[in-house]
C-alpha cells in the first residue's frame, strides 16, 4: 500500500501525464464517495444501495486498469461510459431523482468526460451523457411514478450534501492539479526562452533583453562588457566529434560563469561566442587573472585543454553612448586577442 505522501507525490509529479494523475485521483474519490453515499441509504432503507456497490467495484477495476496496466484512456472511458449509460440513470430513478445527490454526479461525469478523454471519445461520451441525462430529467417530469423517492427529508439532505461536498472537493483537486501543471509549464517555457539548452547559461534573447534594459536606464561608469570566443571548436568537432565540441562549450560556459557571474550576468550569444555584462569596480587585470587561472585549471574527458579569447570594455574608460557600442569595443579587443592566439600557436584559424 502506498502512503499518503507517495500518492501526493504522484498526483503533483509533473513527469507523469496529467490525465494519468487526474484519472487516479478521480477514481479514488469516486470509490470513497460511493461508500459514503451508502450512509443516507442506510438511514432511509433505500432499495438501490447495491448501485453504490456496483459503482465502487467498477471504480476499483478501472483504477487497477489505470495503475497496474497503464490503460488510462481505457479506464476513463469504461468508467464514464458505464456511469453515463447504466449506473447514474439507474441511481437517478431508484434514489430520489432530481431531489437527490445524483444530479451532482451527472454534472461531474459530463465535465470529467471532457477533461479525461481525447479526440472522438471525448465528444462521443459528452454527447451521450447529455442525451441520457436529459432523458432522465424529462422522464421524471412526464412520468413521476418512475422515480423512487428518498423516504425522509434527513436522508434527502444527507444525500445531496454528501454528493455536493464530494463532487466539489474533486472539482477543486482537479483545478489545483491543472493550475499547478499550467504554472510548471509556463516556468519551463520561460526557462527555455531565456536559457541555452546546452550550457545552461542565459541565451541571446535574454542578452538582447538585458542590454535594452541597461540602455533605457543609462550606463553606469562601472559597467564592463566581456566578449569571448572559444578557440579551436571547429578542430575539436571535426577530429573528436560534436560530443567533444559540446564538452568544450560546456567547459567554456563553466569557466565563464565561475569567473564573471559573481560580478554580473553571463550569456551564450552564438555557437562559440559568449558575453558577460558586469557591474564592478574591481581591477580588470585581476578579474582577467582569475579567468585565466580558471581556464588553465579546466580539464575535460575527451578534450584536455580549453582556450578562450576575451576582450574587455569598461564604460569608465570610454564613456560609451550605449551598451552596443561598448560591446563593439570588447569584440574588437577579443578578435585581436584571437588573432594573436592563432599566430602564437601556429595553427590555421580557418580549419581550427
Amino acid at each position: 500500500m502506498k502512503t499518503i505522501r507517495e500518492l501526493k507525490h504522484e498526483l503533483f509529479n509533473d513527469e507523469v501525464d496529467i490525465r494519468v494523475r487526474l484519472t487516479r485521483v478521480i477514481l479514488s474519490c469516486v470509490i470513497i464517495a460511493s461508500v459514503l453515499g451508502l450512509l443516507p441509504m442506510a438511514i432511509s432503507h433505500a432499495a438501490g444501495w447495491w448501485l453504490n456497490i456496483v459503482l465502487c467495484v467498477i471504480s476499483i477495476f478501472c483504477q487497477v486498469l489505470n495503475v497496474r496496466f497503464h490503460k488510462t484512456q481505457a479506464a476513463a472511458f469504461i468508467m464514464i461510459f458505464i456511469c453515463a449509460v447504466v449506473v447514474l440513470p439507474s441511481m437517478y430513478f431508484r434514489q430520489g431523482g432530481i431531489f437527490s445527490g445524483v444530479p451532482c454526479w451527472m454534472i461531474f461525469a459530463t465535465c470529467v468526460s471532457f477533461i479525461m478523454l481525447e479526440g472522438k471519445l471525448r465528444y462521443f461520451t459528452m454527447i451521450l451523457s447529455v442525451i441520457v441525462y436529459s432523458f432522465c430529467f424529462g422522464a421524471e417530469f412526464h412520468f413521476p411514478s418512475w422515480v423512487v423517492p428518498i423516504a425522509t427529508k434527513k436522508a434527502i439532505f444527507l444525500d445531496i450534501f454528501i454528493s455536493f461536498v464530494s463532487s466539489t472537493i474533486i472539482y477543486l483537486i482537479i483545478l489545483d492539479v491543472h493550475l499547478r501543471a499550467y504554472s510548471k509549464q509556463r516556468e519551463k517555457l520561460s526557462y527555455a526562452l531565456q536559457y541555452d539548452a546546452l550550457t545552461g547559461v542565459e541565451n541571446r534573447y535574454a542578452y538582447e533583453k538585458y542590454i535594452h534594459e541597461i540602455n533605457d536606464k543609462g550606463l553606469d561608469d562601472n559597467l564592463v562588457v566581456v566578449s569571448a570566443d572559444v578557440n579551436e571548436l571547429k578542430h575539436v568537432n571535426d577530429n573528436l566529434g560534436h560530443s567533444s565540441g559540446d564538452e568544450l562549450l560546456n567547459g567554456a560556459a563553466r569557466v565563464f560563469t565561475q569567473s564573471f557571474a559573481p560580478y554580473g550576468k553571463v550569456f551564450r550569444v552564438g555557437g562559440d561566442e559568449f558575453q558577460a555584462i558586469l557591474k564592478t569596480d574591481k581591477d580588470l587585470a585581476q578579474i582577467n587573472s582569475e579567468f585565466e587561472e580558471n581556464m588553465k585549471n579546466w580539464y575535460g574527458t575527451t578534450v584536455k585543454e580549453l582556450h578562450i579569447s576575451v576582450g574587455y570594455a569598461c564604460n569608465r574608460d570610454c564613456k560609451a553612448s550605449s551598451c552596443t557600442v561598448l560591446t563593439g569595443l570588447a569584440d574588437k579587443e577579443m578578435y585581436k586577442n584571437k588573432s594573436d592566439y592563432y599566430k602564437k600557436s601556429g595553427k590555421n584559424r580557418r580549419i581550427n
